[in-house]
């Protein structure tokens, strides 16, 4: 992937790369841990594949002193869901890495954006049981990533009522959040 990508963007220099892998899934209720194949899966193409490839991609774009890079996390990011700790934690680690990238190539002029979506209507998404707050059309979320891509900005969570989620989650006492998310 990682030589392809560079192939690519020497045919083509990008303007722009989206980094939108995913693969999600929660352990069902009888089972006390995920698997560990599927762990390594999750953690693989949320994180390391993801981050390989943005790097790729950053040294090019640092090179040429212009590009804009998204990544595509999940709001997931802000809480140890129990059900599914593989791609809460790989997606923690994206949004760490979105921080530390942008903060290291902004010098250079290249732009990073982290999209920390709920849930969109997808099949991903369509996957999930039990209650999807707040779900936006896939084509709502484009049009909310487009404008953000556009005005450059570091971090976009959709819908915006999840970035309130989270700012009131982040006020409560830990062991309460805890709490609720053991019941889940």
């Amino acid at each position: 992937m990682i030589e392809a990508l560079r192939a690519l963007d020497a045919r083509q220099p990008l303007d722009i790369a989206i980094f939108n892998a995913g693969v999600g899934g929660m352990a069902p209720r009888h089972v006390a841990v995920e698997q560990a194949e599927r762990a390594l899966e999750v953690a693989t193409v949320n994180f390391s594949s993801t981050i390989a490839g943005a790097t790729a991609i950053a040294e090019r774009m640092v090179g040429r002193r212009a590009g804009h890079i998204v990544l595509i996390g999940s709001v997931a990011e802000a809480f140890p869901l129990p059900m599914a700790p593989a791609y809460a934690g790989s997606k923690a680690g994206l949004r760490m890495f979105a921080e530390a990238l942008e903060l290291r190539i902004a010098p250079h002029d290249v732009k990073v954006t982290l999209v920390s979506p709920g849930f969109i209507d997808t099949a991903m998404s369509r996957g999930v049981e039990g209650p999807k707050p707040f779900m936006l059309t896939a084509d709502t979320a484009a049009a909310a990533i487009l404008r953000a891509v556009g005005r450059r900005s570091s971090r976009l969570t959709l819908p915006r009522r999840f970035a309130a989620v989270r700012i009131v989650a982040g006020l409560l006492p830990r062991a309460l959040t805890r709490a609720v998310l053991r019941r889940l």
